[in-house]
């Protein structure tokens, strides 16, 4: 993933100089909203997919520059095949200090 950044950061590194009249006229999103992103405005979740995909983009990482989710949310998790039996017998332990299991 890249290095964190604002939205409107994002949005303009993906569209450069005409962002809000280039989404506008190419993807049917609306110009004021674009254009809204670029002055720091927050962008819905759903929107921040449909630019993501309308211009290659990759999708979690345009929802983490527009703080929809957190880096941490997004990091790749693994298989639970791939942790060792420390790591589950550690989870395990705390899940049942916590009454969970």
């Amino acid at each position: 993933m890249g290095t964190a950044r604002s939205w409107a950061e994002y949005v303009y590194t993906a569209l450069g100089v005409d962002a809000a009249d280039a989404v506008a006229a190419v993807h049917g999103l609306d110009r004021e909203l674009v254009a809204d992103w670029l002055r720091g405005a927050a962008p819905r979740a759903e929107d921040v997919v449909l630019f993501a995909r309308a211009f290659g983009l990759d999708v979690v990482d345009a929802l983490v520059a527009a703080e929809v989710i957190t880096a941490q949310e997004a990091r790749p998790r693994l298989a639970l095949s791939e942790y060792s039996e420390l790591d589950l017998t550690l989870e395990l332990h705390r899940r049942a200090k916590l009454g969970l299991l």
